[in-house]
């Protein structure tokens, strides 16, 4: 198959991107390996990057291409000095 790239978009995960390309995330660690300045499966912020990959023509991936279906599953780290504590009690009963 032809080797193509893709730029991740807002909100993708390198989870997401795997299962956009190969239709499964276990191909998570191949996206790693064909692209070396990904270094680890919790690597940051990949928006704007180009990604290799070899195209393979399954049918969830030929479903997400054919229907212009992005999947983005990041969530937005929220530092607003809210947090869950020990504090908890059932005062509320």
């Amino acid at each position: 198959m032809a080797t193509k790239t893709v730029t991740v978009l807002d909100g993708q995960t390198i989870w997401d991107i795997s299962l956009l390309l190969y239709g499964s995330i276990e191909y998570v660690y191949k996206i790693i390996e064909d692209n070396p300045q990904i270094t680890n499966i919790h690597y940051p912020n990949l928006k704007g990057m180009t990604i290799s990959y070899e195209e393979q023509g399954f049918d969830l991936t030929n479903y997400f291409k054919t229907n212009q279906i992005n999947i983005s599953t990041e969530y937005p780290i929220i530092n607003d000095g809210h947090s869950f504590n020990d504090s908890f009690d059932l005062s509320f009963n």
